[in-house]
């Protein structure tokens, strides 16, 4: 069996079970809604957008919920504090800092400001959960980009 089918078997195997990542992310419904996508369509939306490894890594970890969290580093040892690094008011966790952080609804708020006045559409919605790659839809593929561009930049330390 080649290596190239030997992957596609793999992947098809892997897609038909949630794993326990997506599972995590299916029990999100308050934050992600109905998620009823193709999980294999989701992991590959990464590849469809940019080139870019870091940003292909990057979407790779918060998929499968590996983003390291300050809850994260609390729990092993790494921080003192598992609080917000960024509005200090609720454990980090991904969830939290994606949609519930006050800063972050400043984000996303401005972004759709910002898309609606210089970008159309071509079905007329926008939501963190299109963007950040919770969706097996390739409409639109600019509004997976660019979030992952800017988390990128927050969570890669300067050379």
């Amino acid at each position: 069996m080649s290596a190239k089918r030997f992957t596609n078997v793999s992947l098809k195997k892997k897609s038909s079970n949630p794993i326990k990542s997506q599972e995590k992310w299916l029990s999100e419904n308050a934050v992600i809604g109905n998620l009823e996508g193709n999980w294999e369509n989701i992991y590959h939306l990464p590849f469809l957008c940019t080139t870019e490894t870091k940003l292909r890594v990057f979407q790779f970890k918060f998929l499968h919920r590996r983003v390291a969290t300050n809850d994260f580093l609390h729990k092993i040892g790494l921080r003192e504090v598992d609080y917000c690094s960024f509005c200090d008011d609720a454990t980090e966790t991904l969830v939290h800092l994606l949609w519930y952080c006050n800063y972050t609804q400043t984000f996303w708020k401005n972004s759709f400001q910002w898309i609606s006045q210089n970008l159309t559409l071509t079905n007329g919605s926008f939501s963190p959960t299109l963007c950040l790659g919770l969706t097996d839809c390739i409409f639109n593929l600019l509004l997976h980009y660019f979030p992952f561009l800017l988390l990128d930049t927050i969570y890669t330390p300067a050379d």
